[in-house]
């Protein structure tokens, strides 16, 4: 059962997957926006190409729980994939996420800047479908 892990944004919607176990994830690739007609299009195709059975969507919360205009927006978005497609979608905590992203592109100090734009949002989106499988193997493991 692969897993697909987004990490939207405004411009940009970074990817990751998961292997066909549904254990391990990773970065795939940074969508550039096109408009929602259109961002939900390639979606369509590419659910159907990888046999997506489930999708974590990355929310950004505040350090308080409160709600931003950038998780209102988000929150938009997923109600539209939710009710578009008839697979489970998942709002996931990614609080903290983009900072690690950058801290890793930081530490890999080679990799150009232009490069590193599109890396951290599939990095990040990598990250929450991480922390996503983290959590859902020592919830059934209890």
């Amino acid at each position: 059962m692969r897993i697909l892990g987004l990490d939207i944004g405004k411009k940009y919607i970074g990817i990751a997957i998961t292997d066909e176990t549904g254990t391990i994830s990773q970065p795939l690739a940074s969508f550039t926006r096109k408009g929602l007609k259109q961002d939900l299009i390639f979606f369509d195709k590419f659910i159907k190409k990888h046999n997506i059975k489930k999708i974590i969507v990355g929310y950004p919360l505040n350090m308080d729980d409160t709600e931003n205009e950038m998780s209102r927006f988000i929150k938009k978005f997923y109600y539209k994939i939710r009710d578009r497609w008839d697979i489970p979608v998942i709002l996931w905590d990614e609080r903290l996420t983009t900072e690690e992203a950058e801290s890793v592109l930081r530490e890999s100090n080679k990799i150009k800047h232009i490069k590193q734009k599109t890396l951290k949002d599939k990095i990040s989106a990598a990250l929450i479908l991480n922390s996503y499988l983290q959590f859902s193997n020592s919830s059934e493991k209890s």
